[in-house]
């Protein structure tokens, strides 16, 4: 919310968009194709209780030799999810017990969901290392916008952050040594892709020209491939004694890339294929559907102890 007297701002929901307020003194705003709504105190301009939510994204696995589909949670929002090294387990983000954080849970769908972190904002996974010890995330902050932090897996489990600035740093992925992250970071104006070692060092290179971003490490972690609008970039590095980066080359283009930096394809395991999701086919709006009387089920739902 902002002042158009004072200018001030005040930060209301994490990772909220297109608010609107109702006069049942509700908050309704949109968060992973999902309509939230949270009780709000129109003259203290504060959000007064918890959210709730309808229809929720869930994870399911596909086995594409068997062609079947399993559900692997049934609670809350879930989305963003990753598989470890291991191939055993996935990491998620979930706001089954309020904002979205990290959980993990075994890919066949057997054993408990176990919450990995517990924070105020905003989290989304992005790679596990090698050896299945170490997460990289996404963490939204009202102050540093998106930022990389690193998750031991073992231990303490104390998140750290690995790259905060106040431009944005997110899509960190780990080498196949597990050595180095190569992230995209829009600190030169537009989005770039770089790499920077796990070490701590603050040393960095700049993988892309004129402009990247979602870089993915080949198998053999001599080649990271990256976005450019329609085009798909490859730059041949090597992380041995020291990092070293080529010059980027064209591998195709495909319309179906250029979507709002949210990553439609990835690499296959074996480095020879590429999967991308196209979208379905549009079709003419044919019906609208009004909903009439839905401030009563709206205070039902979300009391707001008035």
């Amino acid at each position: 919310m902002q002042s158009l007297i004072t200018g001030e701002r005040r930060l209301l929901v994490e990772g909220g968009a297109c608010g609107r307020y109702v006069p049942t003194g509700h908050l309704l705003y949109g968060r992973a194709n999902s309509l939230y709504a949270v009780p709000f105190d129109i003259n203290r301009l504060a959000v007064t209780g918890t959210e709730i939510s309808g229809a929720n994204n869930e994870i399911w696995l596909v086995d594409m030799e068997r062609d079947t589909q399993t559900r692997l949670t049934f609670d809350g929002e879930n989305s963003w999810p990753i598989w470890m090294a291991d191939g055993k387990n996935i990491v998620f983000s979930s706001d089954r017990q309020g904002q979205l954080n990290l959980y993990t849970t075994s890919a066949d769908g057997s054993g408990t969901i176990e919450k990995l972190t517990t924070s105020e904002v905003m989290q989304a996974p992005t790679s596990c290392s090698p050896d299945n010890r170490l997460l990289a995330f996404t963490q939204m902050s009202s102050k540093t916008s998106f930022d990389i932090w690193l998750l031991p897996l073992e231990g303490e489990r104390k998140p750290r952050p690995f790259r905060q600035t106040t431009f944005e740093e997110f899509g960190a992925r780990f080498s196949p040594d597990g050595r180095w992250l190569a992230y995209q970071s829009n600190e030169s104006g537009r989005l770039e892709v770089y790499v920077q070692p796990i070490s701590g060092s603050s040393t960095k290179w700049q993988i892309s020209a004129k402009g990247g971003d979602s870089p993915h490490w080949s198998r053999a972690g001599r080649e990271i491939v990256y976005r450019n609008g329609t085009k798909m970039m490859a730059v041949e590095v090597a992380t041995a004694p020291t990092f070293k980066a080529g010059r980027p080359k064209l591998l195709f283009e495909e319309k179906y890339l250029n979507r709002n930096y949210i990553e439609y394809w990835d690499i296959t395991p074996d480095g020879e294929r590429f999967a991308i999701i196209r979208p379905g086919e549009r079709q003419r709006l044919t019906r609208i559907n009004v909903v009439l009387n839905w401030f009563e089920e709206l205070k039902n739902k979300v009391p707001t102890g008035k």
